[in-house]
């Protein structure tokens, strides 16, 4: 990651497109040391809020971007006459004339860093690799952008009509060859190189290739933010009214809080219908993230836990929100080499409990922004901040926390008691106009149209009939259904949102994102033109920061807040103590490695359950028109990317085909107070009766890699009567009864004693397929330890490290707990002492059921430890 210049652009990354593309050259910066220096003072001229729609009128002690944004608000408000005459002398000039101005500076001091920075003629192949990128993009078979696809030179003449209206990025490394090789970088924590670390060739280190990236960077956020805005018919910016001004002024506008403040609450009505609310810390601890990622070319994780709705349900799994974002950030992010990741970790039906608890292992290492996005009446406050506190806890970064309207309490308690940043999200709303009836709606921008209702018409955005753009099936020469196709998916309710809803929301986070990001760079600029480069660690390094959360999440108390409310159904403990976990529910992060069949341990002859029902078909769909941008719409991702090689590369599907894999870290571990010891009818185990796996575990899941990200590719089970309905949401389990034997796992790295499982009982006895025909345990193989007796009454046993418990009927109903209508969780180990303090075992844990036959059938769902 290190070495890369720019992610997945290959070789011909080091090729100009156009005449104006700037290169950061050494020849450059020995020969013209004044240029240099004016290109310092450049980027150091970059407005901090170079976008015209950002203000606040929170704590004054923020950024230069909420000062200079109040006053451009307050002067419309006092001086609407001198406002219309800036308008007409200067149609470009509102809440971010600093920023036109400066641009119009840029320009004039960077004429002579044109005449200095002369493009390279094309290489002699550029055409014969142009001609082979076509190729492979057509091998891929992904989606076209636009809907006429049938008429090159009409393409052609669009990509160009793009880039002479948006501009594009025009900044490229021009020495590569020069850039250190070795990894500088992963020597320290969190990769945080001190000034001194960093070689004198690398980029980082290089005045003329920073400032001009910024530069470069900065124009890039402005385009895709005013392309946002021109999505909802506000914009472009020197196309719009004074009215429409002021509108898109407010439309994500982020309201700043002092959570220190006694009579401090959520903003209500106005405040929830724009970008949302923070704190000034939050923001700032956003933006060093987005520095720190660009500083060592690393990732950007941003995943959410939620229900159905949250996930898309309805729609295509790339219309849903999330991924939405990602659709418009990723290419934007990579530009300054940051490797966006994004995930969807969602369950219909479901809260996030059941995922919460396996934090670390579920929803990933690495997580830079975490969002909740749940039912609140399934999951109550104490839940909540049990996903968050789980988040600060597991894992080696300590994420930015967001949540919609709602949950300002959580969010609120955890910022002022473990400087966790915080944000809550809006809707937006306060820019989209009104849907009055089905002629006018014609007359709206097209992703605006049945998202804001009068509420004496609100049933015309309930039930509008251009809600969901979904098909399950489009005809291919190589694959044919086994099973007859639907016309659209059977979930699609009133409840869950459409895509345009999903878009909007999207857009709302894509908006706080950018803003944090030009932040970043406005200081990296201010900073770096007075002490040079590279960046002083004080202003992006993360250990510290890091270090100072962790430390206060796992003393915080749990009587301060709402966690210690769920002591009754989990060890409370845990509010203070990260879990890793295995499931076969899906989406999951690291689907193969996070698995329960991943710990499962094999029977003598080596079988160990999987999944028979495989996916018909694999690699990207075909082209799918539902997931194209309307004719004659504007096309946010194709602004941002607008470049004509990258447009070329980029044109059929949203995303390139590629798997994202993370690295676990399951070493975290952390000190806990003694609760109990578990007591029941304990027994050991000897040589002589080993615990032997049995055969009759059943798995219940989807095949594929459902991994909730863009590129996941999941289900298409030759079932399916809808296979281009790609969502990954799957309650899967390993599904057992009396006759199926044990089931074995091998728990590793336990450090705190805790074993809990997560389970669905009251399955029907038909559930479970391989044991329907069988009479005895196994069917008749070997049996192991504790063979099973007459049917009577019902035993649950499990062994931990070869210590055997049985619990009756009544002791399996009273442990067993639910924190909601959904969950079931039995906590088998609660031991502070079961592992002596700063060590770790691997732990042999193994349950099965007895005498009930298939009377008693249950689904193993999730198992945690710690």
């Amino acid at each position: 990651e290190n070495k890369r210049q720019d992610d997945d652009d290959d070789d011909d990354d080091h090729v100009p497109d156009d005449d104006d593309i700037y290169y950061a050259d050494d020849d450059y910066a020995d020969k013209d040391k004044e240029v240099e220096v004016d290109d310092d003072a450049t980027a150091s001229q970059e407005d901090d809020d170079d976008d015209d729609d950002y203000n606040d009128d929170g704590d004054t002690n923020n950024t230069d971007i909420e000062e200079q944004n109040a006053d451009v608000n307050d002067n419309i408000e006092e001086n609407p006459q001198d406002f219309d005459d800036n308008i007409e002398s200067n149609p470009q000039v509102d809440n971010t004339e600093i920023e036109t101005q400066t641009n119009e500076t840029k320009v004039d001091q960077n004429a002579n860093v044109d005449d200095t920075f002369e493009s390279e003629p094309k290489h002699d192949d550029e055409t014969v690799e142009e001609e082979q990128t076509n190729e492979t993009v057509e091998d891929n078979g992904t989606e076209i952008l636009t809907e006429d696809d049938d008429d090159d030179e009409d393409d052609e003449a669009i990509k160009d009509a793009l880039i002479e209206k948006w501009g594009h990025w025009h900044f490229w490394d021009g020495t590569p060859e020069i850039r250190p090789t070795e990894d500088y970088l992963s020597m320290y924590p969190n990769k945080d190189c001190p000034y001194e670390g960093f070689p004198s060739e690398s980029w980082q280190a290089d005045a003329v290739y920073v400032n001009h990236m910024i530069d470069s960077a900065s124009e890039l956020v402005i385009r895709a933010k005013d392309a946002i805005f021109t999505e909802y018919g506000l914009g472009p910016r020197e196309e719009i009214s004074r009215d429409q001004l002021i509108q898109r002024t407010n439309m994500f506008k982020l309201d700043f809080l002092n959570l220190n403040s006694d009579d401090v609450s959520e903003p209500v009505n106005e405040g929830l219908t724009r970008g949302g609310w923070t704190t000034s810390s939050s923001f700032e601890g956003l933006a060093r993230r987005l520095t720190h990622a660009m500083m060592t070319r690393d990732t950007f994780t941003v995943v959410m836990g939620g229900n159905g709705a949250a996930a898309g349900h309805g729609n295509h799994h790339l219309q849903s929100y999330m991924m939405q974002f990602h659709q418009i950030m990723e290419p934007l992010l990579e530009r300054v080499g940051v490797k966006l990741i994004t995930k969807s970790i969602a369950n219909d039906g479901l809260g996030t409990i059941q995922n919460t608890l396996g934090s670390v292992s579920i929803y990933g290492d690495d997580i830079d922004v975490i969002i909740w996005d749940a039912d609140p009446e399934v999951e109550n406050d104490a839940s909540v901040e049990l996903f968050f506190r789980q988040a600060l806890l597991a894992g080696s970064r300590r994420p930015v926390l967001f949540a919609p309207k709602g949950k300002f309490d959580v969010l609120k308690n955890l910022h002022n008691n473990v400087d966790a940043d915080v944000f809550g999200i809006g809707s937006a709303m306060h820019g989209i106009p009104e849907t009055l009836d089905e002629e006018q709606v014609k007359d709206l921008p097209y992703f605006a149209r049945y998202l804001n209702c009068p509420e004496d018409k609100e049933s015309l955005c309930l039930n509008n009939p251009d809600k969901y753009k979904v098909r399950c099936w489009i005809d291919r020469d190589d694959v044919t259904p086994p099973t007859q196709q639907l016309k659209s998916p059977s979930d699609q309710s009133l409840e869950n949102p459409g895509f345009r809803q999903h878009q909007l929301k999207g857009r709302v986070i894509t908006f706080i994102i950018l803003e944090a990001l030009q932040d970043a760079l406005d200081n990296w600029s201010d900073i770096t033109i007075v002490e040079g480069q590279p960046l002083d660690g004080d202003f992006w390094h993360l250990t510290n920061y890091y270090e100072n959360i962790e430390s206060k999440i796992k003393s915080f108390d749990t009587s301060v807040g709402n966690c210690g409310e769920l002591k009754d159904f989990i060890p409370e403990r845990i509010c203070s103590t990260p879990l890793q976990g295995r499931t076969e529910f899906t989406p999951r992060s690291n689907p193969s490695e996070n698995s329960i069949t991943s710990i499962l341990k094999a029977t003598p002859d080596g079988y160990v359950p999987t999944l028979s029902d495989q996916m018909l078909y694999e690699g990207p769909d075909v082209p799918n028109p539902d997931l194209k941008v309307p004719k004659g719409e504007i096309d946010v991702r194709a602004i941002v990317i607008n470049r004509r090689r990258e447009l070329q590369r980029r044109e059929k599907d949203y995303f390139n085909f590629k798997m994202h894999h993370e690295i676990m870290d399951t070493n975290e571990k952390s000190k806990v107070e003694k609760t109990y010891i578990p007591q029941s009818n304990l027994r050991s185990c000897t040589d002589s009766n080993e615990i032997i796996p049995g055969k009759g575990w059943e798995l219940q899941t989807l095949p594929g890699n459902c991994d909730g990200t863009a590129t996941g590719i999941c289900g298409r089970q030759p079932s399916s009567n809808c296979l281009l309905y790609d969502k990954m949401d799957e309650k899967g389990g390993l599904i057992g009864n009396a006759l199926s034997g044990w089931l074995v796992m091998n728990v590793s790295n336990m450090t705190q004693g805790i074993v809990i499982l997560k389970l669905e009982t009251g399955l029907k006895s038909d559930d479970n397929q391989i044991t329907k025909d069988w009479n005895e345990v196994n069917n008749g193989e070997y049996t192991g330890f504790l063979q099973n007796e007459a049917p009577g009454d019902f035993m649950f046993d499990f062994v931990i490290n070869n210590v055997v418990t049985t619990l009756t009927q009544e002791e399996f109903s009273q442990r067993k707990k639910s924190p909601n209508d959904e969950v079931e969780l039995l906590t088998l180990l609660d031991d502070p002492d079961f592992v002596p303090e700063g060590e770790s075992k691997d732990v042999e844990v193994a349950i099965r059921l007895r005498n009930c036959d298939h009377d008693c059938t249950l689904k193993l769902t999730h198992v945690y430890w710690a």
